[in-house]
């Protein structure tokens, strides 16, 4: 059961390749916020910069407000883009928890690898100074590279939770409204 849904939501992911794409590029942005703001806040101390700090914070908490407003917005298109093929599914016997499942599991499926990519990718970052945070390697060494990990660790759950929830709560109201009940066998 669970690998046929597997399989399913894999197929879609296929077979919706740019809206995929976005949301896997959102879920990206997202983590790079979120893991920026959870190192500054952690690890970081501007005692001479302030103003820097501030603006740092004023561009990270807008693209993460903006990339949430994508996910929701790509979220909405992807289950409406999914109509037809979600009644064919309950036409042959699939329940609404069956595609509430298929979809939260492509969800779950980009937004993990996009926001693993993107603690990655800030980890890379950092570490070759492309982004210079000022005392980063000395709060770094303080802080322990446990820590670090865990820091990652809670970035991605919280994007993943975050996609997942919004992706529940859309297809739900697509689910409650537009596809009608079928009778099984009739």
């Amino acid at each position: 059961m669970i690998g046929n849904l597997l399989w399913l939501a894999l197929v879609s992911i296929k077979r919706r390749k740019f809206f995929s794409t976005i949301l896997f590029i959102m879920a990206f942005l997202v983590a790079c916020s979120l893991f920026l703001i959870n190192i500054s806040q952690r690890l970081l101390r501007f005692p001479d910069i302030e103003e820097m700090r501030q603006f740092f914070y004023i561009i990270i908490y807008s693209v993460l407000v903006l990339s949430i407003l994508i996910i929701a917005a790509i979220s909405t298109v992807l289950a409406l883009l999914r109509r037809t093929e979600y009644t064919i599914l309950r036409i042959f016997g699939a329940r609404r928890a069956d595609l509430l499942s298929i979809s939260v599991l492509e969800s779950f499926i980009l937004c993990f690898f996009g926001a693993l990519g993107g603690v990655i990718f800030i980890f890379i970052l950092i570490s070759l100074k492309l982004i210079y945070l000022p005392y980063f390697f000395e709060g770094a060494k303080r802080f322990g590279l446990e820590k670090l990990i865990g820091i990652g660790g809670q970035t991605i759950f919280a994007v993943v939770i975050l996609a997942v929830c919004i992706s529940v709560v859309l297809l739900s109201f697509l689910l409650r409204k537009d596809i009608p009940d079928l009778e099984r066998g009739a």
